[in-house]
């Protein structure tokens, strides 16, 4: 799990107006002919978007690459990961 995930449904109402800088939007697009997938995740102010793809997508995979864009997004540019 990442750490400070919230889902999406209980995001603070002040996140809305995209005055903060940190808070990240994910989601996965498939297709239902391939075993791939992209993971996709927007900082909302800025809305800088990270794309990777993922190569098998079992629920496991996707979360592991998560972890991953998470890790790797420079220290203190993440407040909250909103999945979606």
């Amino acid at each position: 799990m990442i750490a400070n995930r919230v889902d999406i449904s209980e995001r603070p109402e002040h996140i809305n107006d995209k005055s903060e800088f940190g808070h990240w939007e994910g989601d996965s697009i498939v297709c239902s002919q391939s075993v791939e997938s992209l993971n996709v995740m927007v900082e909302r102010q800025t809305q800088y978007v990270s794309i990777r793809r993922v190569l098998n997508r079992e629920p496991e995979a996707d979360e592991r690459d998560d972890h991953k864009v998470a890790k790797s997004i420079q220290k203190g540019w993440t407040k909250k990961y909103y999945p979606r």
